[in-house]
């Protein structure tokens, strides 16, 4: 089925729909979700190795996601901070407030496209990140 190639907007959806209706086996949804969560903790390491805080937040926010929602969000880094008010739903006000600041201290560097400070920024995320793992959230 090549979708490129289809004529009119009915086959499309007709296409679209049996696409939809694959089901996929339980056990491949549980080797995705923890395939996909492992990289998202080795870019969250990479990020801190490399003191990138944006990258930092972003596997730090998608992984929150995972965790509290037990599902999978892929999102580009443009959408962080909708999902961080999504996340501040689910937090305690001091954890969602603390990953407000590091965001703000995020989109500080880059509009001043500095990298002055971004070692504390992702500190202050691992910190954080930390106090809601013992809430088991991860």
């Amino acid at each position: 089925m090549n979708l490129a190639k289809v004529s009119t907007a009915s086959d499309f959806l007709r296409d679209v729909e049996k696409i939809i209706q694959i089901r996929v086996p339980e056990k491949e949804l549980t080797e995705i979700f923890i395939k996909a969560r492992e990289s998202l903790e080795t870019q969250l390491k990479g990020a801190e190795d490399s003191s990138d805080a944006p990258l930092f937040l972003h596997a730090f926010v998608l992984l929150s996601f995972s965790s509290i929602n037990k599902s999978l969000l892929f999102a580009s880094g443009k959408f962080v901070p909708q999902i961080i008010t999504r996340l501040g739903k689910s937090l305690t006000a001091e954890d969602a407030a603390k990953i407000k600041t590091a965001q703000d201290s995020v989109m500080l560097h880059i509009k001043s496209k500095g990298t002055q400070g971004q070692v504390d920024t992702i500190r202050t995320l691992q910190k954080t990140m930390k106090q809601i793992n013992k809430k088991t959230i991860f």
